[in-house]
C-alpha cells in the first residue's frame, strides 16, 4: 500500500495513475479527495461521495469499482453513490451548466474522470471516496472559500474517520486477493 498527497488537476491526475502503474506496478488505486454536489439536500461536509461512472464533455466512462460491495459503504448513511462529471476548471460550473448536468450527475470535480480513464487504460482497478465539500445546487454557507474554518474541519474529521474505516476494511479484503498492490492518493 502506498499513500500520497497530491495537488494535481485534470489530466495531470491521470498521469499520476500511469506513473504509479509503471513504476510501482500498482494494481488498485483508491482516490480520496473532494467533490461538489449537484443534488439538492446533500449538505456540504456531511457526506462522502462514491460511484463508478463519470463523464467529461461527451465522453462517458464506467468501471468496475472495487469498493462497490463494501459492507461499510452499504451500511453507512454518510456514503452516497452517484454518477460523476469532470470539468476542466471550476469556472465552468455556472448556473446554466448546473441545470444541464444535475439531471444526470450527482458529483463534480476536475480529476476523477481522468484518473478513471487512465486506470482503465493501464488495467488498474479504481475507486474513489470524496468528501462533499460544497453544494452547487443550494448555498448552505459551506464551500471551498471557507473550508479551513474550525467548524468545517471538525465535520471533515468525522468523514475522514469513516473513510479510514472503509479503507481498513478494503485493505483487509484486498489482501486476500492475489497481488494486492494498492495506492491511495489524497488530494489537497
Amino acid at each position: 500500500m502506498l499513500g500520497c498527497r497530491e495537488g494535481l488537476w485534470g489530466e495531470a491526475a491521470g498521469s499520476l495513475v500511469r506513473v504509479l502503474r509503471k513504476f510501482s506496478k500498482t494494481q488498485c488505486l483508491i482516490y480520496v479527495s473532494k467533490v461538489g454536489s449537484l443534488a439538492e439536500n446533500v449538505s456540504a461536509n456531511e457526506r462522502i461521495a462514491t460511484g463508478d461512472e463519470s463523464t467529461l464533455g461527451d465522453k462517458d466512462i464506467a468501471w468496475d469499482d472495487p469498493l462497490r460491495d463494501m459492507k461499510s459503504i452499504a451500511s453507512s448513511d454518510l456514503v452516497l453513490r452517484g454518477r460523476h462529471v469532470s470539468v476542466p476548471s471550476p469556472l465552468c460550473e455556472t448556473k446554466e451548466w448546473l441545470r444541464h448536468w444535475q439531471e444526470t450527475c450527482a458529483w463534480v470535480d476536475c480529476e476523477t474522470w481522468h484518473m478513471a480513464q487512465a486506470a482503465k487504460d493501464v488495467e488498474v482497478k479504481f475507486g474513489y471516496l470524496h468528501i462533499v465539500s460544497d453544494n452547487l445546487a443550494e448555498e448552505d454557507g459551506e464551500n471551498l472559500s471557507n473550508e479551513d474554518c474550525d467548524e468545517i474541519q471538525s465535520k471533515r474529521e468525522l468523514l475522514f474517520r469513516k473513510i479510514e474505516t472503509i479503507l481498513r476494511e478494503f485493505i483487509a479484503t484486498w489482501d486476500t486477493q492475489p497481488a494486492g498492490n494498492t495506492a491511495i492518493t489524497q488530494s489537497t
